[in-house]
């Protein structure tokens, strides 16, 4: 099975993120750094805007996008083709103030990654890699 089969409805690259703490506004500031408040969309088109910036990028800088709606004390953000999240450095600055905790799948790069962190301080985090 080639990189881009499988995976289900998501993919074979992508994170998923769960805040508490924060509201879906404020989830998408800080993924944008503060740029770009977004737009409203359902999965295929947040899909098709990941995949174009992928093509774009040469899919160097992950999928670009992510999408996040509110769970209960949650928002979950969905990041298709993307493992940013889950980079030490993004986390904590993405926890700052709140409860951040993030899985990305990444077939490609055979990687599996996990990220707990709280108010800008990792408590847990993993890189697994299968065979080893």
């Amino acid at each position: 099975m080639s990189e881009s089969e499988g995976g289900g409805p998501l993919g074979v690259i992508f994170s998923v993120a769960f805040f508490r703490g924060l509201d879906p506004a404020e989830v998408v500031l800080r993924f944008s750094r503060g740029e770009d408040s977004g737009q409203e969309s359902d999965f295929g088109g947040l899909d098709d805007k990941a995949f174009e910036f992928v093509g774009e990028t040469d899919g160097g800088d992950g999928g670009g996008h992510v999408g996040v709606f509110r769970a209960g004390e949650w928002c979950v953000a969905i990041e298709p083709y993307g493992w940013m999240v889950t980079s030490h450095k993004v986390v904590t600055e993405l926890s700052r103030g709140c409860e951040a905790l993030a899985v990305t799948r990444h077939d490609y790069a055979a990687e599996r990654s996990f990220e707990y962190a709280i108010d800008s301080t990792t408590v847990t985090g993993y890189r697994l890699r299968p065979g080893k």
